[in-house]
C-alpha cells in the first residue's frame, strides 16, 4: 500500500498539502498507477469508472473493467473536492 495523491501534489496549495484527505491508501501493484495515470476516474458518487479518453491493450482493459463500478472506499465529503479536481483535469485534456 502507498499513499496516492488524489489531487496531484504539484497542483496543491500549501494548505492542501497538509490536508490528510488529499491522499488515499491504494495498492502499488495496480490501482495507484491506474488512478495516477488517469485510466480510472472516481465520479461524484464515489464510483470507479474508466476514463474513455485513454487507450490500452486488451489485457489492461480486462483488468480495468474488473475495477469499474466499484465504490471507492476513500471517497467522502472531505475527499470529494480532490476527486473532482482530478476528474475534471483529466476530462479537459
Amino acid at each position: 500500500m502507498v499513499a496516492a495523491h488524489i489531487k496531484p501534489r504539484s497542483k496543491c496549495t500549501t494548505l492542501e498539502r497538509k490536508n490528510s484527505n488529499v491522499v488515499m491508501p491504494v495498492c502499488k501493484v495496480g490501482c495507484d498507477d491506474f488512478f495516477e495515470r488517469g485510466y480510472l476516474l472516481v465520479d461524484k458518487e464515489g464510483v470507479v469508472h474508466l476514463n474513455k479518453k485513454m487507450t490500452s491493450s486488451i489485457e489492461l482493459q480486462t483488468i480495468l473493467n474488473s475495477l469499474t463500478g466499484n465504490q471507492c472506499t476513500h471517497f467522502n465529503n472531505e475527499t470529494e473536492d480532490f476527486f473532482s479536481y482530478k476528474r475534471n483535469s483529466l476530462l479537459q485534456d
